[in-house]
C-alpha cells in the first residue's frame, strides 16, 4: 500500500505546490503524508467492499420476488455506488491529509 500512497503524492507534485506557497517539507512531513494517503485508500478501498456486499446481498434479497429484475441490473448498480461511496471517502479523506500537511509544514517553519 505504500507504494500506491507514493505514485499518488509524486503525481501531485505535492513538493511544487508547496514551495510554491512558501513550506518546505522535511522528510518526517512526507512520510506522514504518505502515510496519511495510504490510510485514506484503504478505508476507501474498504468502504467500498462493504457497500458493495451489502447493497448486492440487499439487493438480490428484496428483489427475489420481482419478475424482470436481472442480476445484471443489481450488479451494475451495486458497483456504481459502491465505486462512488469509495471515490467519496478517498476525496474526503485526501483533502483531509493535504489540510493537515499543509498545516504541519507552517508549524515546522515556525
Amino acid at each position: 500500500m505504500k507504494f500506491l500512497a507514493e505514485i499518488i503524492v509524486g503525481r501531485q507534485n505535492i513538493e511544487e505546490r508547496m514551495a510554491k506557497e512558501g513550506y518546505s517539507l522535511s522528510s518526517v512531513v512526507k512520510d506522514k503524508h504518505i502515510e496519511c494517503v495510504s490510510r485514506a485508500c484503504l478505508m476507501g478501498l474498504s468502504t467500498s467492499t462493504i457497500s458493495f456486499a451489502s447493497l448486492y446481498l440487499g439487493q438480490k434479497h428484496f428483489t427475489k420476488n420481482i419478475k424482470g429484475m436481472k442480476g445484471s441490473t443489481i450488479l451494475i448498480s451495486s458497483t456504481f455506488f459502491a465505486l462512488m461511496t469509495g471515490y467519496l471517502i478517498i476525496d474526503a479523506k485526501m483533502t483531509e491529509c493535504y489540510k493537515t500537511l499543509r498545516r504541519q509544514a507552517s508549524q515546522s517553519q515556525n
